[in-house]
Order: C-alpha cells, then sequence, then structure tokens
C-alpha cells in the first residue's frame, strides 16, 4: 500500500511537473500570437502610410506636370504671338517695299520721259 502511495505521489507530481510545462508552453503559444498581432498591425500601419505617401507624391507630381504644362502653353502662347508679330511686320515691310518700287519705276519712268524730251 505504502508503495501505491508513492507511485500515486510520484504520478501526481509528474502530472504536476507536466501541467505545469502545458501551461508554460500555452503561455509562451498566447505571447507568440500577441506579438504576431502587434507586428501585423505594425506592418499594417506602416502599408498604410506608405500608400499614404505615395499618393502624397503622385499629387505632387500631378501638380507638377498641372504647372509645367501651364507653363509650355503660355511659352506656346508667346510664341505664337510674337510669330503674329513679325508675320504683321513682314507683311508691312513688303508693302512698303512695293510702295518704294512703284515710286522707284515711276521715278525712271520720269527719268526716261525727260531724258526722251531732252534728246
Amino acid at each position: 500500500l505504502d508503495s501505491l502511495g508513492v507511485t500515486l505521489h510520484q504520478t501526481q507530481e509528474q502530472r504536476n511537473r507536466l501541467q505545469y510545462q502545458l501551461d508554460e508552453l500555452e503561455s509562451r503559444q498566447e505571447a507568440s500570437k500577441a506579438v504576431k498581432r502587434l507586428e501585423l498591425d505594425t506592418m499594417g500601419a506602416q502599408l498604410k502610410h506608405l500608400k499614404e505617401l505615395k499618393q502624397v507624391e503622385r499629387d505632387t507630381l500631378n501638380a507638377q506636370m498641372a504647372k509645367q504644362q501651364s507653363q509650355a502653353d503660355a511659352s506656346i502662347q508667346a510664341v505664337n504671338e510674337e510669330l503674329g508679330h513679325a508675320q504683321q511686320q513682314a507683311a508691312e515691310l513688303s508693302a512698303r517695299i512695293e510702295e518704294l518700287q512703284s515710286q522707284v519705276t515711276a521715278e525712271v519712268a520720269s527719268a526716261t520721259s525727260l531724258a526722251t524730251e531732252l534728246e
């Protein structure tokens, strides 16, 4: 009976040790799960932050592109205005040249007529 009591006591101690180890493993597993949840939450926050930064960069690039397009449009408008002014000056100059050629032609005809009269 004593040996049965000793065996029972040893079995209970062994059961207690196994239960302690099981509790320890469960505690570690819960801690590991908590760490993984925290890591996932952190990675989720980082991903959200990166997406926000990417959107800010996209918005900034779009604003820069719109500004550059506006500047290009203004430059093209200025060039077109200068070209129109240059074409107008060229037309005025052409008309003036034609006027001068007409005057020269008239003066040559007049000089020719005077030369003929003088002969």
